[in-house]
């Protein structure tokens, strides 16, 4: 993923978990109970969501919905690689992509990006 794409200075972030979802996805809508889980899941770690749709209509959406995260960019998912909504990318402080999830996740799955956000980062 090019941050520079996205205007973020991954060193300053430790790491980033990329929320990419659309307002207008219905499997997104049906996470929003797990998205609330993961702003307190991670000590060290920000949150930035990407959407298709105006920074400020997110920003409502995450506010209505309950939702923590730490900023917010309007971006077409596609020139990130992303093909399905909702898809969660934790990146690393060099900007390295070390975790994908993809699709409306399964508890076995949400359990997991919990654990992997609680667990300290390794290294750097």
């Amino acid at each position: 993923m090019d941050g520079r794409l996205l205007g973020v200075d991954w060193t300053k972030n430790h790491r980033t978990l990329v929320l990419a979802i659309s307002t207008t996805c219905h499997f997104c809508n049906e996470s929003v109970p797990f998205f609330r889980t993961l702003g307190p899941a991670g000590k060290d770690v920000k949150m930035l969501a990407v959407l298709p749709q105006p920074a400020t209509e997110a920003r409502k959406y995450f506010s209505n919905a309950g939702v923590r995260v730490d900023d917010v960019r309007q971006v077409p998912l596609n020139t990130l690689g992303i093909r399905e909504t909702p898809t969660l990318l934790l990146v690393n402080d060099a900007g390295v992509v070390t975790e994908v999830w993809a699709g409306k996740l399964e508890p076995s799955q949400e359990t997991q990006v919990l654990a992997t956000l609680e667990k300290p980062a390794s290294g750097g």
